[in-house]
């Protein structure tokens, strides 16, 4: 087959590294260090716990996750998608769409099992009074006040991060026009329903958990060497654009309701208040571990763990409080039960105490891995990577992966790795021509008829 040459292979951008992400939020936790304590207790309505040894704390969490990163600098991997030999792999393709379809019934199954939660609690009546836009803040107040999720139903539809994921890497790769266009519509839908949720819930990180993927694959799938300076600055226009949404959306979650009597401008109330969320997601990490300590048992790394029935039970056994009761307690003795997101910078930390570096190491060494292989183009890396860049994106404030939703990130990646290993070391023809059938039972059975000619 020809080689053809990859896009961007010689181009890496700066801001995909887990390296320039952790930097940036070092800088971060500077600047939360520097921030008087009197700010904290007026505009924050909280004490100030980041001391001198909490930030040497995150330089050292970083100097060992760096040390695992460089590790994994060191493992190179045969690369089988550098010449994109999959383009014309058939059965590849109908495995990873099949796995597609799969996912994305649980997800839509999901949405709808919200919005029909979203319907009972509410009514019709009292969605349709959002026609009203001059009372449109007190009116999703109210909603958002009567809803609620259905506690390991609804945690499904964060798997939509890894369905779009997966979405758009076969939008960009596969040349199958009716493949693309069923998986295209699908994506469409997605979208929509992640965006209804940021509106009516509140809750921007449903719209960025699709989008930010999303625009990854886009990119890591198009030549963009001819537009490097506007890549370079990317970032920036992103903080543009998401101090626009989260202005837009904290309008009427908070804005109407609390502050825009305290505040002059608007612009300078979005600013304060999207750096009080990592400002004092920062100061509560650090207050748990001064006031709490570490925990008894992994808890901010796993919490989906202790979820499951089973262990669930085994953890209240082992420990005497429970470590979520805990903290909720704590957010309201010592810091503003507004901003109470836990943090995750220092998550290995809390759960493994002194033993830190060793964690730290083995999950820089993970996210090297898939890294290095995002920018050598392997398949896997390729669709998973933009699913653990927006988890690290989210690392100041908490750690996703050890949340219900990281666990739906977890089981997507087991999922596609175990098809993508099936297909590449089966006994089936590496390169099967993909005929493009609108059926993909008929292309597969296409496939199993050119393996058993090879074999006689």
């Amino acid at each position: 087959m020809e080689n053809r040459k990859t896009p961007n292979k010689s181009y890496r951008i700066w801001w995909l590294s887990p390296i320039s992400l952790y930097c940036f939020y070092l800088s971060l936790v500077i600047c939360s260090y520097y921030i008087p304590e009197d700010t904290y207790i007026t505009i924050y309505r909280t004490n100030k716990y980041i001391e001198t040894k909490y930030l040497a704390y995150h330089f050292i969490c970083f100097f060992f996750f760096l040390i695992g990163y460089l590790f994994s600098k060191n493992y190179v991997k045969e690369n089988t998608t550098g010449s994109e030999p999959y383009k014309n792999n058939g059965v590849l393709w109908e495995k990873l769409t099949y796995l597609l379809y799969t996912m994305y019934v649980i997800t839509f199954f999901s949405y709808l099992l919200w919005i029909m939660n979203f319907i009972q609690n509410n009514g019709i009546s009292r969605i349709l009074l959002l026609r009203n836009l001059s009372n449109m803040a007190l009116i999703l107040e109210d909603i958002h006040k009567n809803s609620s999720h259905i506690s390991g139903l609804t945690t499904f539809t964060e798997l939509g991060i890894v369905v779009i994921s997966l979405s758009t890497f076969i939008i960009m790769k596969c040349d199958n026009r009716q493949i693309t266009g069923r998986v295209k519509k699908l994506a469409y839908i997605l979208v929509a329903m992640a965006c209804v949720r940021a509106f009516l819930f509140s809750e921007r990180l449903a719209a960025y958990e699709i989008i930010i993927p999303m625009a990854i694959v886009w990119l890591q799938s198009r030549d963009i060497r001819k537009h490097k300076t506007l890549v370079f600055l990317f970032p920036i226009l992103c903080i543009g654009f998401v101090l626009s949404i989260f202005g837009l959306l904290e309008y009427q979650r908070s804005w109407m309701k609390h502050y825009n009597m305290l505040y002059d401008s608007y612009t300078a109330f979005t600013f304060e208040r999207i750096m009080g969320y990592y400002a004092n997601a920062i100061n509560t990490e650090c207050a748990f571990l001064s006031e709490i300590g570490f925990n008894m048992l992994p808890f901010r790394t796993c919490e989906w763990l202790w979820k499951i029935p089973f262990f669930s039970s085994l953890y209240a056994k082992i420990t005497p409080t429970n470590v979520a009761a805990i903290y909720n307690s704590f957010l309201e003795e010592y810091v503003s039960t507004e901003f109470n997101n836990p943090g995750g910078l220092l998550a290995f930390v809390a759960d493994f105490g002194y033993f830190f570096p060793i964690f730290y190491i083995i999950f820089g060494a993970m996210i090297g891995r898939l890294y290095f292989g995002f920018i050598n183009r392997h398949l896997f890396c390729e669709i998973m990577y933009p699913c653990i860049y927006l988890a690290l994106l989210e690392l100041p404030r908490f750690f996703l992966l050890g949340q219900s939703r990281g666990l739906c990130i977890i089981i997507g990646g087991l999922l596609i790795y175990r098809t993508i290993h099936g297909v590449l070391n089966s006994s089936t023809p590496y390169q099967t021509t993909y005929t493009g059938s609108p059926n993909p039972s008929a292309t597969l059975s296409s496939a199993n008829q050119h393996t058993e000619m090879a074999q006689s």
